[in-house]
Order: structure tokens, then sequence, then C-alpha cells
């Protein structure tokens, strides 16, 4: 009789045609700012007219877990999708960091000495791909004071899944970190991003992405080729 559907904007729009067949009390939870599959996703148009003219519409609007700094770079790459992103938060904290690196080698040494000083934080290090997530953990191992967990494409490495809500550090690609937060967010080899994808799909990544904080941010990028000049919106981040 009844059906939840979470992350619903992340499902295709033929997925919407047979929902009305599939329970007789429907509830979507769809955030169009954060679909991180671009056009493959349900615009909150279409998941509206799905549910016929008798659906209630909700809308949130409190952040409970970013600071304000965060949330507003993360709300600069919302486009004009849906109803927008929830209001700022009041709660203030650092800028988000932006940080030139000369590689993952670098970005590593960087996130190793971070969780040493702040072993009692939740760390998330969001990859875009699983070859560079392991390249990760093969360049953290016996080097962190807790351990180092990840998650892939919704598939668990090792013989235990993560465990979450405790000090600790995971590796996920930028897909399974849907639904997660952690203190402190990492996004290493950014450019990795801004380069290969259209602009609809990055933006709901970044936004995405930027969420998962509750506390700090570190970008790291490297290469040769300088990033966007109007990547980042001005004052929103710190240069390094």
């Amino acid at each position: 009789p009844h059906l939840v559907i979470m992350e619903a904007q992340d499902l295709p729009s033929g997925f919407w045609m047979v929902v009305p067949h599939l329970a007789r009390h429907v509830t979507a939870f769809a955030d169009d700012t954060s679909c991180i599959y671009g056009a493959r996703g349900a615009s909150l148009q279409e998941i509206i007219a799905a549910l016929g003219p008798g659906a209630a519409l909700i809308r949130l609007t409190r952040n409970y877990r970013n600071t304000f700094e965060i949330a507003a770079l993360a709300t600069s790459f919302v486009g004009e999708a849906g109803f927008g992103a929830p209001d700022l938060p009041v709660r203030h904290g650092a800028l988000p960091v932006v940080w030139k690196v000369s590689g993952v080698a670098a970005s590593v040494d960087l996130m190793v000495r971070y969780e040493h000083e702040h072993a009692e934080l939740e760390l998330g290090i969001l990859v875009p791909t699983s070859r560079m997530g392991k390249t990760i953990l093969e360049r953290m191992e016996g080097r962190t004071v807790n351990r180092v967990q990840s998650c892939f494409g919704g598939s668990l490495s090792g013989a235990e899944p993560p465990v979450f809500a405790v000090p600790g550090i995971r590796v996920c690609t930028s897909s399974s970190a849907k639904g997660l937060e952690f203190d402190t967010v990492f996004l290493p080899e950014f450019q990795t991003y801004s380069r290969r994808m259209d602009p609809p799909h990055f933006r709901g990544l970044m936004y995405s992405m930027l969420s998962r904080a509750r506390s700090d941010v570190f970008i790291f990028y490297s290469g040769n080729e300088p990033l966007e000049p109007d990547t980042f919106g001005p004052g929103l981040v710190e240069w390094r």
C-alpha cells in the first residue's frame, strides 16, 4: 500500500510512468539541485506530474548540516532546477579551501596529515572514479590513525561494509556518497570533474558533493592548466 522513494531525482523518467501502478500511496523525496546523472534523471516537474493532481507538495527549506560558508559555495552551483537550494544556515565556519598540488600523492600527504591532527572526526574523500579511490587507499595504507574504508559504485570493499557515524576515513566515489555526511570532505583531482562534464551534470554533482560536509571542505587540483577563473564565485573559497 505504501512506497517511499529516496533521491527521486536520480531515477530515470521512464520509472515514473509506472510508479502510480506500484502502490496506492507514494511519497517521493526529491532535490533536483543535486541530480548527479544530468539528463538521465527526472525533473521535479516530471515527478509531480507522475504523482497526479492530488499530490501534496511540501518544500523543506532548513539546512541542518552545513556551515553558511559551505552552503554558500554549494548553492553557487545551483542553476534553475526545481525550487532551488535550501535557505543558507546561520552556523558559520571556515571558508572552503581550494589547493593547488602536484598530484594525487601530494593530496594524500595533506589528507593523512589532517587525519593525524583530527583523528576524532569523520572524513570523506570523494573521488571521480573507483580506480582513483583504490590508488588513494593504497597510498594511505598503514599511515593513518583510524581505519580507512571504502565504498565504490555501490559495492563495498573488504569483508565488512563501511561503518559510518564514527571517526575514520571513508573513500567513496561521488555517486556512492549520496545520502552520506562527514565532518570534513576532500575532493582530490578536482580538474577531473570540471573538464570532462557538461555544465548541468557538473553543477548537480558539485552541489551534491560539497553539501556532504558539516564543517570543512578541501578541494585539491593538479596539472598544468589552471582552473577556469569563474569556477568558484568571488569570496566563496580560500586559495592556496
